[in-house]
């Protein structure tokens, strides 16, 4: 069994990344941060099916080698592993994770991703961000061909503690909860959805994240049945 835990961007997954080191240790974890998962260009295109066709062709070695794989990367890069692959990741409400990647960008500029170098450039307001196609559609481009239903753990960031003892029930081992934090360290306080209503744009946001709200939706579903399903006996 091989752990595949699918790094969403702004969702938590750095504090999950050292929550699974401390567990599993850094040798068996293969990290995988894979540029351009969320680009249609045409050599971001090329590597993802490089990758895959890498992961095909050393499927054995990654599960006999790796009791984990973190990262970047569009989930269904790791198919290939068949029954051996379990996929976990991290969700968080759309509007919230659109507005942390938004300002995260902005302190920590990603100058090799076109759309973040295109953000500062242009210096983009969160309202032109918002309707870069990449953020319309960010959780069907992640997941690819995996859907809601095969992931065996599905955590979300605003119940960090609560989706860690879920882990933990479902894979029997004792990942620490302490270690959530926020990357938008000088920004945790703010209220992005009372903002987006002040500046009188949170509607169109709202409408422009409709597909990443309904992949959300079903990720918290999953997370409420898989939570009620492993703490009936706890």
């Amino acid at each position: 069994m091989t752990i595949i835990s699918l790094h969403i961007p702004k969702t938590a997954g750095v504090s999950f990344s050292h929550a699974l080191n401390k567990a599993f240790g850094m040798n068996r974890i293969l990290s995988d941060y894979e540029e351009g998962i969320e680009s249609d260009q045409g050599q971001d295109i090329r590597r993802r099916l490089v990758g895959k066709q890498f992961v095909r062709i050393h499927k054995d070695e990654i599960i006999q080698n790796y009791d984990v794989v973190h990262g970047h990367f569009q989930a269904d890069k790791y198919l290939s592993l068949g029954k051996n692959a379990r996929f976990c990741a991290f969700f968080r409400d759309p509007i919230e994770r659109l507005c942390s990647h938004y300002f995260y960008w902005l302190r920590v500029p990603d100058l090799k991703n076109t759309q973040c170098k295109d953000l500062i450039e242009l210096g983009m307001s969160i309202q032109e961000f918002s309707h870069f196609e990449t953020q319309k559609h960010f959780y069907k481009r992640i997941l690819g061909r995996v859907q809601i239903d095969d992931f065996t753990f599905i955590g979300l960031t605003e119940y960090y503690k609560e989706s860690i003892h879920l882990f933990n029930k479902i894979f029997n081992l004792q990942l620490e909860d302490s270690d959530h934090d926020n990357s938008n360290h000088t920004t945790t306080q703010i209220d992005y959805k009372a903002q987006l209503k002040e500046g009188g744009i949170y509607e169109e946001i709202k409408e422009l994240q409709e597909e990443n709200q309904w992949i959300y939706d079903q990720a918290r579903k999953r997370f409420e049945l898989l939570f009620n399903t492993f703490s009936s006996g706890s």
